[in-house]
């Protein structure tokens, strides 16, 4: 992450002092220097997103109805931004969408928010989303027996679900999820994409303000960048039909994925390229009959992390975590025969990680180094643990616990204890990010 910031001293110290640090721990503490001898310059401090230490997050709006025959169901899983420290909790996302012109005026009946990546300047959120909206025009036309009406030339666009008796609620339901873009200065959402399949795990890329996202038609994953406008999408996996969790590299220069070829699943990486032809893709792993799946990036790109299923059959869903050096292709396994979940996660300086491990009673999460030394126990099994995520300065770790309505978020130090919740709020089991 590449920030830049200006500080204006006061008038018996001249000049103009650009700081322009590349690492989020750097950033906070000459911030932390200057405002000391400084004090006037905390203002500041609202200005350089990598020193706040928010959390972005899915939940509930309000609680979710089943429907009826005089209702339709409702349901919003918005998207929630809060302070581990104050206590502060705002909505970052809303029912507003600018609709199609034969939809004006409603709003979803249902909406689901997830998976949020902030861009580098901590300024846009970007995620996937399902909606469901309410036609009030179609709810009132009706055929010869008195079922609702609608255009054929529609149907081919959008898909419309009618509830049996009456009076007729009629829903347009989108076939599938897209990805949206909501400003966090002013709240504006604008749709990202407009495809009639699935499109899913967004990344701002670290250079520029293109994203990239995943695409799954039928039973085909393909990975798709673009810029924000949502136009000129590109997709960046041709050959392959099943590259699955898109990496993006901390320059931005390489992505990682798992792909499914040769009856095996693998750790590619492939150097980004806008013409097609400069797309070098190179295979990581090729061990037969081992499933390799859910690469992650170390801070500094030297290094990454996936999961495997050794000396097991390859059907297993018992999986081992393990890093490799990418420099020499050195692979060592952390851990050993635990049952790691794919939510294993580098903290910032790459110097441990912290995964969730299934074990009776629950998902446990632990932190250990990534030579497999020095395992902490982060939350007991009976907190069933999921998604852990580093504060940017990596002396703590957020993670999601319970399930279902009992699911909400925590923060426990790094080294562990000190476990507290962040949100009162009902929050849903998705990914969620440090801001």
């Amino acid at each position: 992450m590449n920030s830049v910031f200006a500080i204006h001293l006061p008038g018996f110290v001249s000049g103009r002092l650009i700081y322009s640090l590349f690492h989020i721990g750097e950033l906070c503490a000459y911030r932390t220097a200057v405002a000391a001898v400084f004090p006037a310059l905390l203002f500041f401090a609202g200005h350089v997103h990598d020193c706040r230490a928010d959390i972005i997050f899915s939940a509930e709006a309000f609680p979710c109805s089943a429907g009826s025959s005089a209702a339709p169901p409702m349901c919003e899983v918005h998207l929630f931004r809060a302070n581990p420290d104050t206590g502060a909790e705002t909505q970052v996302t809303s029912s507003r969408e600018e609709m199609p012109s034969m939809f004006k005026g409603n709003l979803p009946l249902s909406i689901t928010n997830i998976s949020p990546s902030v861009s580098s300047d901590g300024r846009l959120v970007a995620y996937a989303s399902f909606r469901i909206f309410d036609d009030e025009g179609l709810r009132l036309s009706r055929e010869w027996n008195g079922k609702p009406y609608y255009p054929q030339e529609e149907f081919y666009i959008y898909f419309y679900n009618y509830f049996p008796t009456r009076p007729y609620f009629t829903r347009h339901k989108s076939l599938n999820w897209n990805i949206y873009e909501t400003d966090l200065e002013t709240g504006k959402e604008t749709k990202i994409s407009n495809f009639l399949w699935d499109e899913v795990e967004p990344q701002f890329l670290p250079r520029g303000s293109d994203i990239l996202y995943a695409l799954k038609a039928e039973q085909s994953w393909f990975i798709l960048r673009g810029p924000r406008s949502g136009k000129n999408f590109k997709q960046i996996t041709l050959k392959d039909n099943q590259a699955r969790r898109p990496q993006i590299s901390p320059d931005g220069r390489e992505l990682l994925y798992h792909s499914f070829r040769n009856d095996n699943w693998d750790i590619y990486m492939l150097k980004m390229n806008d013409l097609p032809g400069g797309r070098v893709e190179t295979r990581l792993t090729a061990t037969t009959y081992v499933n390799e799946v859910h690469p992650h990036w170390s801070p500094d790109g030297k290094k990454i992390l996936f999961l495997s299923n050794p000396r097991r059959p390859r059907t297993s869903s018992f999986y081992d975590l393990c890093v490799m050096d990418l420099a020499t292709g050195e692979r060592k396994y952390v851990t050993e025969k635990e049952g790691v979940n794919p939510d294993a996660v580098f903290s910032p300086d790459g110097a441990r990680i912290a995964y969730t491990v299934s074990e009776p009673g629950g998902h446990a999460l632990y932190t250990v180094r990534t030579d497999g030394r020095d395992r902490r126990l982060i939350a007991v099994p009976e907190k069933n643990a999921a998604f852990p995520e580093w504060s940017p300065d990596g002396k703590r770790i957020a993670y999601l616990t319970g399930s279902g309505g009992a699911c909400a978020v925590e923060v426990s130090n790094a080294g562990g204890g000190g476990a507290r919740p962040v949100s009162k709020r009902a929050c849903v089991r998705a990914p969620m990010a440090w801001f």
